[in-house]
């Protein structure tokens, strides 16, 4: 990655940190305290680690991720033209409890040796959230997915979401091995 292209991400961190300490200051501390909810889950898939790994890039999500019941649709902010590298940032709109907003994410490590991949993203005004895939094999045809998902809520009438997430980890567990196992397949 270049200077230009740190730069970049260094500004698109720097104007959410901002956004975030903007925000907290004229929140009205009346609403009482944010909730932090940790998801972790774990499942297999019957691939080698060299097959599964690129899928959980934000472009390879694209043949199996779905978002607020639609496709997975990133917009690539940087690199242009996309592709999946450690550093990578894009846009995705939130549908639902989140009212049609726009996240920011970057992914903070996509190593394909170590099996490491991590974002994290920033939901105005609602959530930060940071998501930890460690992908293992297990044996030439079996890969184990560990994910965990860290969210903190900036506004407490997401509260209720970020509790309601922690409790859905093993059906987040089953959808995601089914998904990616049908991504296989095709």
């Amino acid at each position: 990655m270049n200077a230009k292209s740190w730069i970049v991400i260094a500004v698109i961190l720097a104007a959410c940190a901002a956004s975030v300490v903007l925000w907290h200051a004229h929140q009205d501390k009346s609403q009482g305290p944010m909730t932090h909810g940790r998801t972790a889950f774990t499942f297999t898939v019957a691939a080698n680690k060299s097959a599964v790994f690129p899928l959980f890039g934000a472009s390879g999500e694209r043949k199996w991720g779905t978002h607020g019941g639609g496709p997975w649709d990133p917009h690539f902010v940087w690199p242009i033209p996309e592709r999946d590298v450690e550093g990578e940032v894009f846009t995705i709109t939130h549908h639902g409890a989140h009212h049609n907003k726009t996240a920011t994410w970057i992914n903070t490590a996509f190593d394909p040796e170590t099996g490491h991949v991590q974002y994290v993203y920033f939901l105005p005004g609602d959530i930060v959230t940071r998501i930890d895939l460690r992908l293992t094999e297990r044996d030439p045809m079996t890969t184990q997915v560990d994910v965990v998902y860290d969210q903190t809520a900036l506004n407490s009438s997401v509260n209720a979401s970020i509790q309601e997430r922690t409790q859905h980890g093993p059906d987040m567990a089953k959808e995601w091995q089914q998904q990616i196992s049908d991504a296989l397949k095709n």
